[in-house]
């Protein structure tokens, strides 16, 4: 039997190329037996992964070039959004830690979900203790539920939610508000200000809001007046972007906001991906991602690979590459770029 969700909403060498002046910030060579990139998680301040292979250890790199590690496989490791703060999990004698500003606390049988808050000012993780789950957030300990499931924290680091499960109920705590039971929960997001949330969940009784399956995703503009919902129908995908539906695609992505309620999505159809900012489309390439607003004069951004290389799309008049791996990351309004090229990492940003 297929299950459903239901939607809820609460309220230094300088460059130039193409014009783009980019100073380089530091390079990195790959060309190490046993070295191989990974690519990482777009919200995140890291850039990048390097796994050692010989030893199983690997570094993270942020947007500026700096390195972490190498730490053991199985260690936690996060960066604040502005590169500033750090933390990673320390094993020993059975018992974790968390090491933050080089100082170690916080020892736990066990600790999941290491995030640092976006502001930088702690870290946030949920540990296992006695049978339940507890979530430390800036100093505040939220005491146990038998399951956390999630977490999420507002843009602006003043309000933070969660989902938990009391017996066989899920319940979604944000700020002071607290809503449910359900009988099931996901996808908790939060707008920058924390004043509105949405997630999906499966309530007890029949409703009239609207329903989606199981693999459905959710995001949320910044003032969070509009939402964004990639949902499946008969094996083709859709996206709800406030009253508006578009599709069918065979594979869609979720939406990101402009902090005007803007927005941008990315989809397949055959073996072509698109982007679309507004009205306006982009592409045909092999796969996009990263597709994000920028500051001007650019406008927008992503990046795009066709066949084996990969490009940095900035704008209607910038393109970059082709390069043999590419990224970009937007820092109190400058936009930072990792390339690769010949087995070398380099670190830039535009000036």
């Amino acid at each position: 039997m297929r299950q459903f969700w239901v939607i809820v909403l609460l309220l230094s060498v300088v460059l130039s190329a193409h014009g783009i002046e980019l100073k380089t910030n530091t390079s990195v060579s790959l060309n190490g037996e046993g070295y191989y990139l990974l690519g990482w998680n777009f919200g995140s301040g890291f850039f990048a992964q390097v796994l050692n292979i010989t030893n199983m250890s690997f570094s993270m790199f942020d947007a500026f070039g700096k390195k972490y590690g190498p730490f053991p496989d199985g260690t936690h490791v996060a960066v604040s959004p502005d590169c500033s703060r750090f933390a990673y999990t320390l094993d020993a004698e059975g018992k974790t830690s968390i090491v933050f500003d080089s100082m170690i606390y916080a020892e736990h049988d066990g600790i999941e979900n290491l995030e640092i808050v976006p502001d930088g000012s702690a870290p946030v993780f949920i540990y296992h203790e006695n049978g339940k789950d507890w979530l430390s957030y800036k100093g505040l300990l939220i005491c146990g539920y038998r399951e956390i499931t999630e977490f999420e924290a507002a843009g602006n680091s003043d309000v933070f939610g969660f989902i938990y499960r009391i017996h066989r109920s899920f319940y979604v705590q944000t700020g002071f508000t607290n809503s449910g039971p359900y009988r099931k929960c996901k996808e908790l997001k939060l707008s920058y200000n924390g004043k509105s949330c949405a997630f999906f969940a499966k309530s007890p009784k029949l409703s009239e809001n609207m329903t989606y399956g199981d693999d459905a995703k959710i995001s949320i503009s910044p003032d969070g007046s509009v939402t964004g919902i990639v949902f499946c129908k008969e094996y083709l995908y859709y996206l709800r972007i406030g009253d508006t539906v578009f599709g069918p695609y065979e594979i869609a992505f979720e939406p990101v906001f402009s902090p005007d309620n803007r927005y941008a999505f990315g989809y397949q159809m055959g073996e072509e991906c698109f982007v679309r900012f507004g009205d306006a489309k982009y592409g045909p390439a092999d796969f996009i991602y990263n597709y994000a607003f920028l500051p001007e004069p650019f406008g927008f951004g992503y990046v795009y690979q066709m066949k084996d290389v990969y490009y940095i799309r900035l704008g209607e008049e910038n393109t970059l590459g082709p390069f043999e791996y590419a990224d970009f990351r937007i820092i109190d309004g400058k936009i930072y770029l990792l390339v690769m090229q010949g087995g070398i990492l380099t670190f830039l940003e535009t000036i």
